[in-house]
């Protein structure tokens, strides 16, 4: 069934739709309620913890009042959409819906100080952009997170999908995660394949246990990424370089421990880029270019610490297969 009403308190049952066709005050869900539909409405909803077991869909004339009384999305059975229609949803989101579906109409954007988080059920970004504080995929049943085509922009101090990780389908789509903040990150992926992780913020970026990724980027320099001791990042492309006076630092969490980058194809030029306790290996040819602001911090086997114009020497008499053995040879 389904309930229109204007400017109310409402407490209903979780089988009400709610449709909030007009007013201009201020509406509280105490309770609970099926879907709600603030489509013509420009007043205020105030927050309080709540649960929607449908659809949420806000209006673009309304405000939102922040606070840190979560919204549970339970939807446990069918397919539900989220529409934000423009607006921050500054408080906390939970997505526990079982067998249930939520789809995003369009961008979503939660507030930076928040947490947004799946517990069950299967969360699609499909095109859309997703901003959030932290992101996590909280202790429950089976879960699958489709992250779609768009940008994830966690402001926070972390990404995590490690927590539950045996329950979690990860689908990556062509997304990227761009982990912004400037203070210290970490991204733990839980074992799962990844598009592309992006360092977006000066904060120093922690990747957490072994994982796969089309690639890692970076969009801030100076900044860090650190890779955890004893881990390897399997990677089809590896694009974080630096710019002069800018170093990227990539080391790992324990001095003189090291993480490996696994490279699947291609080839990796890294500039101006410290390099320390990181071992490079796998099908990928790794370069480190010392003429444009390349050094070795030590302990870093497998990179090819070596000059543009050297190299495209040694590929000109020697080729591609069998550049490092050579410069092995050389050094």
């Amino acid at each position: 069934s389904q309930r229109t009403v204007t400017s109310t308190s409402i407490t209903e049952a979780k089988s009400v739709s709610v449709l909030v066709s007009a007013g201009s005050d201020t509406l509280v869900i105490a309770n609970r309620v099926k879907s709600i539909d603030f489509t013509g409405f420009s007043g205020t909803f105030t927050n309080s913890s709540r649960t929607l077991y449908g659809s949420l869909t806000l209006s673009p004339t309304m405000t939102l009042t922040a606070g840190a009384n979560a919204t549970n999305l339970r939807g446990s059975t069918g397919a539900f959409t989220i529409t934000s229609n423009g607006k921050t949803i500054d408080f906390p989101l939970n997505f526990d819906a079982g067998a249930g579906t939520y789809t995003l109409a369009d961008a979503l954007v939660v507030g930076s100080s928040r947490a947004f988080n799946l517990t069950s059920g299967t969360l699609d970004a499909s095109t859309y952009n997703v901003t959030c504080g932290t992101f996590a995929t909280a202790a429950g049943t089976a879960k699958t997170l489709k992250l779609g085509t768009g940008i994830w922009t966690v402001s926070g101090s972390t990404w995590d999908t490690k927590a539950d990780a045996v329950d979690v389908t990860v689908i990556p789509g062509t997304s990227t995660i761009s982990m912004t903040s400037g203070s210290a990150k970490t991204f733990s992926g839980g074992g799962k394949t990844f598009n592309v992780l992006n360092q977006g913020g000066a904060g120093a970026l922690t990747i957490a246990q072994s994982n796969t990724f089309a690639n890692i980027t970076n969009t801030t320099q100076p900044a860090t990424v650190t890779l955890t001791a004893g881990t390897t990042q399997t990677v089809s492309a590896f694009s974080v370089s630096g710019t002069s006076g800018n170093q990227i630092t990539l080391d790992t969490t324990v001095a003189g421990t090291l993480a490996t980058l696994n490279g699947t194809t291609g080839i990796v030029n890294a500039r101006y880029v410290n390099i320390k306790d990181i071992r490079a290996q796998g099908y990928t040819e790794w370069n480190a270019l010392v003429d444009q602001g390349a050094v070795n911090q030590g302990n870093t086997p497998g990179w090819n610490f070596i000059t543009l114009g050297v190299k495209k020497i040694l590929r000109r008499v020697f080729g591609r297969q069998i550049i490092r053995p050579v410069i092995e040879e050389i050094s």
